[in-house]
């Protein structure tokens, strides 16, 4: 390839980028903006309204909720039909997987409202709409930090909390604090073997990558070591659950920080 194609195509790849640096820009732009006006509208209802929860879950959540299954169904369906035609749609605005993730947003908070009310809603919404931006800003490997240290904390919550009257959910804080000190011990384990193997493994005699070389390994195995450690803690001190999930926190914030120095 002569210097001229070479210089060509550095150009290409980095209008590229542009192109679509500037796409997820607006359409975070938008999200920013709905996501904002869902949550100020609920606090506001919550607040005007003492009993607006109670109402919402009584005369409105069960017309809702057919609703938007519905529409998961049917953004599932459109994004299987866009992976089978094999057709790349994400420089679209309502792309598949855009369309997708809303839906099972949505959907998935209908279902939990009961539980989680206005303030759990509103709690979810900002969680979803930071990750939204993680997984378009930020390195992959980063992303993945962020899910698995919610899921970690998340379980680790649950968990903590006292026994209620309510059988299923009892079930539930059962579940997520065995689950809170196996997976960890799963996790660092796997992550461990796949830094060995390469992030490959052999499946159907095939090696599979699960996991890019380049990947930092560590902010994984660390933010696991907490959670286990941290609810192994409260099964004996249950007062140490705030210490491990700020020690948390702070262990995301610094890498988070790690992280955005690299993008600089």
């Amino acid at each position: 390839m002569s210097a001229d194609n070479i210089k060509f195509k550095i150009k290409k790849d980095r209008a590229d980028i542009e192109r679509r640096d500037d796409f997820l820009a607006n359409r975070m732009t938008v999200i920013l903006i709905a996501a904002t006006a869902l949550i100020i509208t609920m606090l506001l209802l919550k607040r005007n309204n003492n009993h607006f929860e109670a109402q919402f879950i009584l005369y409105v959540l069960p017309f809702l909720r057919p609703v938007l299954g519905l529409a998961f169904v049917a953004a599932l369906i459109y994004r299987t039909t866009i992976k089978i035609k094999k057709t790349d749609d994400s420089m679209r605005f309502f792309g598949s997987d855009f369309m997708l993730g809303i839906a099972s947003l949505l959907f998935g908070l209908s279902l939990i409202f009961t539980y989680v009310l206005v303030m759990g809603s509103v709690i979810c919404l900002i969680g979803a709409t930071l990750l939204y931006f993680i997984n378009c800003f930020y390195q992959r490997d980063f992303f993945w930090f962020t899910v698995i240290t919610a899921a970690g904390a998340m379980l680790f919550y649950i968990g903590s909390l006292e026994a209620s009257s309510v059988i299923s959910k009892n079930i539930v804080k059962t579940a997520a604090r065995y689950l809170s000190i196996i997976l960890p011990v799963i996790f660092i384990i796997a992550v461990v073997l796949l830094k060995r193997w390469g992030g490959y493994i052999i499946r159907g005699g095939k090696r599979v990558k699960i996991m890019k070389q380049e990947y930092n390994y560590y902010p994984f195995i660390t933010s696991a070591a907490i959670t286990l450690a941290g609810a192994v803690a409260a099964r004996l001190f249950p007062g140490a659950v705030i210490y491990f999930m700020i020690i948390l926190l702070i262990a995301y914030l610094l890498v988070a920080i790690i992280y955005t120095v690299k993008m600089i």
